[in-house]
């Protein structure tokens, strides 16, 4: 591979369909790894290319193909819902004695994996918004920093704005799952909590919106196409994983994915 090999448009296409075959079969791989399976594997020894080529003339056209392949693929499979896509079943527990109308007797009377759950939940709403509570006392302060004009070419003194308090921030990656409900993901931040910072992102919002502090997304394969297309534009292509299965294949991507850091 030592020339320089151009492909025609019909070879971009033809090696796009391959890696989305490919990608079908294990779509929790990103696509350059699938890309350097197939050229070494599958593609014609004389036509094959560096897979990380950037030019015009390089490889970006395979990949603009290869998303539109998939994008296709994910918007047919929420046309066709599975039982994939269905929600099980409420399970109804029917208690014997009456709720106890003191809110400390009520509480006393809860297991404690119910208490800690809800108190996960409330926790976890608050942390999804510390970046746009951090960001706006960062406005307030520049604006407090500078003085504002007033007739008479006088200029006022703002009023003290109180410091945030600096919050550590954890080292740990911070994957966003889609595709799970909040008991699931619970389960799943249960068992690999330890291994990074966990963020819900809610399937059934009617658009997708991913925090900026995101560094990777793992994706359910049916869930809606719009959360792959923002997961691309967030994180980038090679940081944005699918996972076929339930909590347990979730577990298993985040353990995969931190290993490797």
């Amino acid at each position: 591979m030592g020339r320089r090999v151009d492909w025609t448009e019909a070879e971009h296409k033809a090696f796009a369909a391959k890696v989305f075959q490919k990608w079908k079969q294990t779509p929790f791989e990103n696509l350059t790894t699938l890309g350097k399976q197939v050229m070494a594997s599958d593609w014609p020894q004389e036509r094959r290319r560096h897979i990380n080529a950037i030019a015009p003339t390089g490889l970006a056209p395979t990949y603009r193909e290869c998303s539109r392949l998939i994008r296709e693929y994910l918007a047919r499979a929420e046309a066709a819902p599975t039982e994939a896509n269905t929600p099980p079943a409420p399970e109804f527990i029917y208690v014997d004695r009456p709720v106890a109308a003191d809110p400390a007797a009520f509480m006393a009377a809860q297991p404690l994996e119910t208490l800690i759950l809800e108190l996960s939940h409330r926790l976890l709403r608050r942390l999804n918004t510390l970046d746009e509570i951090a960001e706006t006392v960062r406005r307030i302060e520049a604006q407090a920093g500078n003085g504002t004009k007033q007739p008479g070419n006088h200029f006022s003194v703002p009023a003290p704005v109180p410091r945030a308090v600096p919050v550590a921030r954890s080292l740990k990656p911070r994957i966003g799952i889609v595709g799970l409900f909040r008991d699931q993901f619970m389960h799943v931040q249960e068992k690999a909590g330890e291994r990074a910072e966990l963020v819900f992102l809610d399937k059934d919002l009617a658009t997708a919106n991913i925090p900026p502090t995101v560094t990777a997304v793992i994706v359910q394969k049916h869930s809606r196409h719009m959360w792959f297309d923002e997961a691309q534009k967030k994180c980038g292509n090679e940081h944005v994983h699918f996972v076929e299965g339930g909590q347990t294949a979730v577990v298993q991507k985040v353990y995969d994915l931190t290993s490797r850091q």
